[in-house]
């Protein structure tokens, strides 16, 4: 009896074995691409909302200030300290503007002067002509191989009249009396070299409080 049953238990053949390998290798390939797939929409999905709030930090913090743009001295509006702007620094990714932070209707350059600007992809503010730059963001403007050379970079300011109309190109206005709009446009990119990089553009419109 003992002998008879021993000759019934037969095991796997090689061919057996091999088919059931494979199928086992195809399954775990099928496995591991859904669970690669789920990481990087993930991944993406972080990185698109951390660029998405590092703009809206940014534009936030810029907003706050060039909305409360001062006349550099507003008991003389005839002169060019009568201007909130100074003419040098309304480019079209960088602004310098004056906020009177302590109410006496006079700027001080050294503390109430403020300066966003791009060094390289970082956008900074500075407080005063030679205050130390504090970066805002770490990461601006993307190298868009389509547009290589382009406006590729992440800080677009515009001047706009009352109306919505653009006025003359920036780094050229000698009177901003007639500039009552300041648009923003922000684009930020997370992990640019990775591909899961996100990227986000937000723009906002800043209406300007005090006419010099």
């Amino acid at each position: 009896m003992n002998r008879r049953l021993l000759r019934t238990e037969d095991g796997f053949s090689l061919t057996e074995m091999m088919v059931t390998v494979a199928v086992m290798i195809v399954v775990m390939f099928a496995l591991y691409s859904i669970f690669d797939m789920g990481l990087r929409v993930f991944s993406f999905g972080n990185n698109n909302l951390e660029a998405t709030e590092n703009a809206r930090l940014g534009l936030e913090k810029m907003e706050r200030e060039i909305r409360s743009a001062y006349p550099y001295d507003k008991s003389n509006p005839t002169s060019p300290d009568g201007h909130r702007f100074t003419p040098a620094g309304m480019g079209v990714s960088q602004i310098t503007f004056a906020n009177d932070l302590n109410g006496d209707r006079v700027i001080s350059p050294d503390t109430e002067q403020i300066t966003y600007d791009l060094s390289g992809t970082t956008l900074r503010r500075k407080v005063g002509p030679s205050g130390p730059p504090e970066a805002v963001i770490e990461y601006l403007g993307v190298d868009d191989p389509a547009t290589a050379g382009v406006d590729e970079t992440g800080l677009k300011i515009e001047y706009l009249k009352k109306s919505g109309s653009a006025l003359v190109a920036a780094n050229t206005l000698t009177d901003d009396s007639e500039v009552q709009v300041v648009r923003l446009t922000l684009t930020t990119e997370v992990n640019p070299a990775s591909e899961t990089s996100a990227e986000q553009t937000l723009t906002t419109d800043i209406a300007l409080r005090n006419q010099p």
